[in-house]
């Protein structure tokens, strides 16, 4: 196992995560892709994220830098904060509702881009996983082998029956496992173009009183398995999300 190396994309909430025996190429995680005024008058990527450096270099935190002015508009504000481990790394979003009405969609997508791993791309969606209750499925089965143009798909728990806010990608060669889950109920998404060939766990916030706060916690697992094959090596990440959430 390896410590996976992190570092932040300036003014975005986003970082770049590279696994030492992988070098030369990167997944970028964002924290979140989009956010949402409680109104849903407004939705965009936030920018004037200032990022710092915690007690090691195996740590990040972020603050939202915009002006008191622009979060009062957007009625919301964020906070996050990043720990790498071995094969591994936890994530953390706070979410603070500014606005004086009640909101649960102020920042969405935990988006995932590992378009810059070759061996990572699945276009047809044979290598991208979902977990049913009793079984690992593939988006090319759960889609039955048919893709919008746009080639996006997303599974909800309550609605298609899916057992976790996990999902995740096996390599071209089976070996490597890369997976991302949150703490809460909820979804899952992807994106099949090469380019960004993401996988996205989707919070689902609580309705947030006028001043309420919430933390969605999540982890990201990067790792060759044991095994040397796709179905060990999803078992084994199955096995690793247990332990944890």
């Amino acid at each position: 196992m390896a410590t996976l190396q992190i570092s932040p994309v300036a003014y975005q909430p986003h970082f770049v995560i590279v696994h030492p025996d992988k070098l030369g190429q990167c997944i970028i995680l964002r924290i979140p892709e989009f956010i949402k005024s409680a109104d849903g008058l407004l939705q965009g990527h936030p920018a004037n994220i200032v990022w710092e450096q915690g007690e090691s270099k195996s740590q990040l935190q972020y603050h939202w830098g915009e002006t008191d002015a622009v979060k009062q508009q957007w009625g919301l504000d964020l906070s996050g904060q990043v720990t790498a481990g071995e094969d591994e790394l936890t994530f953390e979003v706070t979410m603070h509702n500014l606005s004086d009405m009640p909101n649960n969609s102020g920042a969405n997508l935990f988006c995932m881009q590992a378009g810059g791993h070759l061996d990572f791309q699945d276009y047809d969606g044979h290598r991208t996983f979902v977990r049913m209750p009793d079984r690992w499925v593939s988006v090319n089965e759960m889609q039955n082998g048919k893709f919008e143009d746009h080639r996006m798909c997303g599974y909800q728990q309550k609605r298609d029956g899916i057992a976790h806010s996990l999902i995740a990608k096996v390599s071209t060669g089976g070996d490597w496992v890369l997976g991302i889950a949150l703490n809460q109920e909820g979804g899952v998404s992807c994106n099949h173009q090469p380019w960004p060939s993401c996988i996205h766990a989707n919070p689902v916030w609580a309705t947030l009183a006028p001043g309420e706060s919430e933390t969605a916690r999540g982890k990201v697992y990067f790792f060759r398995g044991e095994s040397g094959n796709q179905s060990g090596g999803l078992e084994e990440l199955y096995h690793r999300y247990h332990k944890d959430f």
